[in-house]
């Protein structure tokens, strides 16, 4: 690929230390050009996995901390506004180790989050289901898992009212680890569920629900020494309708899937199995069948991928990930219904940043989060980044 100029930031926010200060005055109503960056952490590592815009225009961010809660780690729910102010925060947890993944916002205003458990006294992980109020309080928890040890790593809310998660177990299925699909009621009440899987590991990383209200996920399938990528679909009693996988010799993952209006789905992960370098950042397209259109890879030589994906307002695909220059850079990539790129930035720290979450916003353009290790620190940051319609700070 063509890579252009990093873009550098004239303008950091630092808030350091729990609880947050805040060091901008706060908006009420977002500016269409506004564009910023806020660093968030505390006295250790703190991760942001996912983001999205808010009904009132600020934005929502979910993730892990090290810094705060009652455990070694927690589950970190940070609420800003307009600005990426933090207007508060909330960790979730008990006193062993509790990682988040994804925070979304529900029609009530509330939240959902996802992740998983570490029980010490069960020497085990399991899939833990967080509901909160508009203010980040929990209303109700559900944990799901056997006597082996299970991940969450995606969950999004049902047109019928309830949830789907996506996430891996060992507890169930055929091999190692299985790719874990949960459909819950209203208030976390499996309703069913299914494993996907062989012999090898397999892992469920993100899940939509399609325009016809079934359900396709992506991931990872083993194949040998190696993983492939996969798409799967799924009705609305758990039935696999059909089943896809991408990938050659080396390792492929699909970490985020999305669907355009016109049914055609889009996946973007890794693939080391072509491209320029050690791994590539990688994006497809398949019709509503799962039938590959075209598959690109973009990248340098080092190791890069793509870890998020949204469609843009043309309903084409903008995915964010990491770029691997001299201490790596967050990676924002638009591409054109062909697959040609578009744009391409890469966001500097100074130190190792990755992309991990994206949203598209209300002005057109695009609201990123992830983590920024400085070099002169051994601990991370959460990272959250506003940018224009083109990617510009």
């Amino acid at each position: 690929m063509n890579r252009r100029p990093k873009s550098t930031f004239a303008h950091i926010i630092r808030v350091i230390g729990i609880p947050l200060v805040l060091m901008q005055a706060c908006s009420t109503e977002p500016d269409p050009d506004e564009v910023f960056t806020t660093l968030i952490g505390g006295s250790k590592n703190d991760w942001a996995f996912s983001v999205e815009q808010t009904f009132d225009g600020g934005y929502i961010i979910g993730g892990t901390t090290f810094s705060s809660g009652a455990g070694w780690a927690d589950y970190y729910l940070i609420k800003t506004n307009s600005s990426g102010n933090v207007e508060w925060q909330r960790t979730y947890g008990g006193n062993d180790y509790d990682r988040g993944r994804i925070g979304r916002q529900l029609d009530d205003g509330g939240y959902i989050l996802i992740g998983y458990r570490w029980n010490t006294g069960e020497n085990r992980t399991y899939i833990y289901l967080l509901n909160t109020s508009v203010n980040g309080y929990r209303n109700w928890s559900a944990d799901f898992g056997d006597a082996g040890n299970s991940e969450g790593n995606d969950v999004i809310p049902t047109f019928d009212g309830g949830y789907a998660i996506a996430g891996k177990t060992d507890s169930k299925g055929s091999g190692g680890y299985d790719a874990w699909m949960i459909k819950t009621g209203s208030q976390g009440v499996v309703e069913w569920e299914q494993t996907f899987g062989g012999t090898g590991d397999d892992e469920a990383l993100a899940i939509i629900q399609t325009a016809d209200s079934n359900f396709a996920l992506t991931g990872y399938r083993s194949s040998g020494a190696s993983t492939d990528l996969f798409l799967i679909k799924i009705d609305t009693s758990g039935t696999v309708l059909w089943e896809k996988t991408f990938g050659g010799a080396a390792g492929d993952t699909g970490f985020a899937v999305q669907q355009d209006t016109a049914g055609n789905f889009f996946l973007a992960g890794v693939t080391g199995s072509s491209g320029a370098g050690g791994s590539d950042g990688w994006l497809i397209k398949t019709n509503e069948k799962g039938v590959s259109v075209w598959q690109q890879t973009y990248g340098g030589t080092g190791d890069d991928r793509f870890a998020d994906l949204v469609l843009s307002s043309d309903d084409v695909p903008v995915a964010v990930g990491a770029m691997a220059a001299a201490d790596g850079d967050i990676w924002l990539l638009k591409a054109n219904a062909s697959g040609a790129q578009v744009w391409s930035h890469e966001y500097d720290l100074d130190g190792t940043d990755h992309g991990f979450g994206i949203a598209a916003t209300a002005d057109g353009g695009f609201i990123i989060t992830g983590t920024t290790q400085h070099t002169d620190s051994t601990n991370s940051d959460i990272v959250l980044i506003k940018t224009d319609s083109k990617g510009n700070y």
